[in-house]
């Protein structure tokens, strides 16, 4: 278990930052299977704060369970990974043309974050903890920070 985690952090969500970094570092186009019992030892907890962190992954849709057997990783394939790119891109785009005119202060945050987002780029499981710092904030509050993954141009925003 990393020994730096937060104070005040529940089992339930070391498991679950845990357990997302290790899947985080999986390679994505193998499929693999998680044991509670081993997770609980790498994680300093107990099987049941386990078990939670593995059904909110798999609400997430990042494991899935099946019965008798345990939980695992699915792989991901590169089409999987252009259609989900390509849908956020879609919605982000049509943020940018909601939102309409953006001054020089949030164009510099913009670009701060996109600077970001390339330095992940270079790491598989840096970058997927970089893009659910986005989605999935641990406060449990909506995400409020832009994420500009788009890879084109977005309609008329300035």
């Amino acid at each position: 278990m990393d020994q730096s985690s937060p104070p005040g952090l529940t089992a339930p969500e070391i498991a679950y930052q845990w357990i997302t970094g290790f899947i985080a570092g999986l390679p994505r186009d193998e499929e693999t299977f998680l044991n509670e019992a081993t997770l609980a030892k790498a994680t300093g907890t107990s099987r049941t704060p386990v078990r939670e962190a593995l059904l909110r992954l798999e609400a997430e849709g990042f494991i899935r369970r099946v019965p008798h057997k345990g939980a695992y990783v699915p792989p991901i394939t590169d089409q999987e990974v252009r259609a989900n790119l390509q849908a956020r891109s879609v919605v982000e785009c049509w943020a940018v043309d909601a939102r309409g005119h953006f001054d020089q202060a949030t164009l510099d945050v913009l670009q701060g974050i996109v600077d970001q987002q390339r330095l992940a780029a270079s790491d598989p499981a840096g970058s997927l903890s970089w893009i659910r710092s986005f989605t999935t904030p641990s406060s449990g509050q909506p995400a409020t920070r832009f994420s500009p993954i788009s890879t084109r141009p977005c309609g008329s925003a300035s």
